[in-house]
Parts: C-alpha cells; sequence; structure tokens
C-alpha cells in the first residue's frame, strides 16, 4: 500500500541509466532547447522510450509538467564528461529521492529495505520496482 504522504502519484524513474545520459549526448552538441518533448529526443528511440524519458525527466526534477528545462538539467548537460559530472548526478538523484530514502541508512541497508521505500513512498511495484531501484 501507498504511504498516506505521497504527494506526487508520478512513479521514479524506470528508465536505463543508459537512456538518461543517450539524451544528454543526444542534446548537448545541439543545444538543450527550452521544452523537452519528442522532437529535443534521438529519433531513433521509440515512442514508449520517449514516452518514460519524458516522465523520467519530470520526476527526476529536470522539466517541470510542461517539459520546460529546469537549471538543474541544465547542470547536467554542462557537466557532462567533466570532472563535475558525478556532483551533478549526485545533486538530481538527492533532489528526486530524497522523501524515498529518508531516515535510511543506505551504507547498511539491504536490498529489501530500498525495495520496501520504493514500494510504500514511491508506490513502485513489479518490474516498475526492480528498474526504478536499479536506475537509483
Amino acid at each position: 500500500m501507498v504511504d498516506a504522504e505521497v504527494a506526487d502519484s508520478r512513479k521514479p524513474v524506470y528508465v536505463p541509466f543508459s537512456t538518461l545520459t543517450g539524451f544528454i549526448e543526444h542534446v548537448k552538441p545541439r543545444g538543450l532547447p527550452p521544452v523537452i518533448d519528442g522532437t529535443a529526443m534521438d529519433p531513433a528511440l521509440g515512442k514508449g522510450m520517449k514516452s518514460q524519458l519524458r516522465s523520467a525527466l519530470r520526476f527526476l526534477k529536470l522539466v517541470d509538467d510542461a517539459g520546460r528545462v529546469q537549471p538543474l538539467l541544465t547542470r547536467l548537460v554542462e557537466t557532462y564528461g567533466t570532472d563535475a559530472w558525478k556532483a551533478s548526478v549526485r545533486a538530481m538523484t538527492d533532489g528526486a529521492y530524497g522523501d524515498i530514502v529518508s531516515g535510511l541508512e543506505l551504507s547498511t541497508a539491504t536490498m529489501g529495505m530500498l525495495n520496501d521505500r520504493f514500494e510504500t513512498k514511491a508506490g513502485a511495484t513489479g518490474q516498475v520496482l526492480e528498474k526504478a531501484v536499479r536506475f537509483y
């Protein structure tokens, strides 16, 4: 059952991390448009994957609900391939997953404890749960 405090019904990211980095690699040389829609993504991505990527970008707070680019996405694109990339990814995960993993000692938590958090705090189940935890 989903925690009553879940304010946002969006599911955590369940696309592969390589899909996110592939998107960044695609937009970096072209310049980041102010709004991310399907046409801003690699045309080789299928319609379903583009939809999942847009959902991931919203959950990660890289775009708002209208697809408008947020400062963190700009930072990720700017730092991709540099020494600052890790810090940008850390800022992204801390911001997006903070409510889910809050109070959980990640260095000693079991996979079961992490799965439980994703299920109760984010409503992820089944394959979405598995893929979301893997992305995190």
